[in-house]
């Protein structure tokens, strides 16, 4: 996948996501990883698209934290890989 293709906000969202996985100790980025990227940006728009249709951005942040939790850990992981699903998703 040649990510240069995507805008510089698209490879900062993934990069983000990128470092959460590696923070989490994930050895794959999932959709779940670019969608809490997303909703943690400050000034992104995520966070006002939900707050426009009524939810709230803090509770989909905690629901995906949750997500994020019960995915495995793999100890040692030095580099984290786009999911399948993930590659569906971009």
């Amino acid at each position: 996948m040649r990510l240069d293709k995507f805008t510089i906000k698209s490879q900062e969202t993934i990069q983000n996501a990128q470092e959460l996985a590696h923070r989490h100790n994930h050895q794959q980025i999932e959709p779940e990883h670019l969608a809490m990227a997303m909703v943690t940006e400050a000034d992104g728009v995520t966070r006002a698209i939900l707050q426009k249709l009524g939810v709230s951005p803090d509770t989909v942040a905690q629901e995906l934290k949750t997500a994020l939790e019960a995915f495995p850990k793999v100890t040692g992981v030095t580099e984290s890989y786009i999911s399948p699903r993930t590659r569906t998703v971009l």
